[in-house]
């Protein structure tokens, strides 16, 4: 936080009724302070401060231990932190969802599988649809290798101006899509059209 996916998985927490931890990470560079958060349906409130993640471990020693051992964490990072956030939680033994993309993918990976499975969600994308959609993306690619071959390729993706990175769903999908396509697609990543709305 204060980040808007991270301050609205927060808010989503406070209105299915559950507790933020007192403390919660936010950019290497920034101060610390205070924060708020209010489910805007609910309008239930919790204060939380939020600390530099080169802070990081300094937060073992301000939460308590049963605090810490029901906490979950909900990462929506910048995607030069997805590696040391993933270290850390695995490290402190701290399941979480990560719903940010970038970082380097199999190192993260490595992470969370060595030497032991970590409990942890890793994905691009936390809508049902959209999940359902590259599920059945996925299904087709490998059903029906090449059977657009011949086809153009055109992806589209639209995020909120200060989106850091490409878009993890937009990647998902080419993945697939190009799978279609067959083995002459030659669709890169660089060629996905990127808009960055000026209003959000």
């Amino acid at each position: 936080m204060p980040g808007p996916m991270a301050t609205a998985a927060a808010e989503a927490c406070l209105r299915k009724g559950m507790d933020l931890t007192p403390y919660c990470l936010t950019g290497p560079d920034a101060d610390e302070k205070e924060f708020t958060v209010t489910d805007p349906d609910t309008k239930r409130s919790q204060k939380v401060t939020l600390v530099p993640s080169s802070k990081a471990d300094s937060l073992l020693d301000r939460i308590d231990a049963e605090t810490l051992s029901q906490a979950l964490a909900i990462d929506y990072t910048h995607p030069s932190a997805v590696n040391e956030n993933g270290e850390f939680y695995v490290k402190y033994r701290i399941p979480f969802v990560m719903g940010t993309t970038g970082g380097d993918r199999d190192q993260l990976m490595d992470t969370v599988s060595s030497p032991s499975p970590h409990f942890c969600v890793i994905a691009p994308n936390m809508g049902k649809q959209i999940v359902a959609m590259q599920f059945a993306l996925e299904f087709l690619a490998s059903k029906f290798p090449s059977s657009f071959e011949g086809y153009s390729l055109e992806v589209t993706e639209s995020h909120q101006k200060k989106k850091a990175d490409t878009s993890g769903t937009a990647l998902a999908v080419i993945s697939s899509i190009t799978g279609m396509v067959g083995p002459k697609s030659t669709f890169k990543t660089n060629d996905i059209n990127m808009l960055r709305d000026n209003k959000r």
